[in-house]
């Protein structure tokens, strides 16, 4: 929305108090996280007056979405290979939960 008003280049885009923030009602895992991705980056450099932005808080925020999803899906998968029952030869041999009544019948 910020580009359709004011351009790639506009100064709401580039303020990096706006980026500042949104960061402050996130955990603080995300605002370290976060730095961590800037200086790897190279977008936050010791002696310089240089800030992160708007467009870098939304890459990273992607690329946290995407590292979740296949995190998420290749626990599933993990939990569906771990809950698999075993195959049919290999089933333990499992009582029954009704209990049984012995009984002798004599006939006289």
């Amino acid at each position: 929305m910020l580009r359709t008003l004011e351009g790639q280049n506009g100064y709401e885009l580039r303020c990096g108090s706006h980026v500042d923030r949104l960061l402050s009602k996130m955990p603080p895992s995300y605002h370290d996280g976060f730095v961590v991705y800037c200086l790897n980056q190279g977008i936050l450099r010791t002696g310089t007056d240089q800030t992160y932005t708007l467009p870098d808080l939304s890459s990273w925020l992607q690329m946290n979405s995407q590292a979740k999803r296949i995190a998420g899906r290749a626990a599933s998968l993990y939990n569906y290979e771990a809950t698999k029952p075993p195959k049919k030869d290999q089933r333990p041999f499992i009582r029954s939960k009704e209990k049984s009544t012995a009984f002798l019948l004599t006939a006289s």
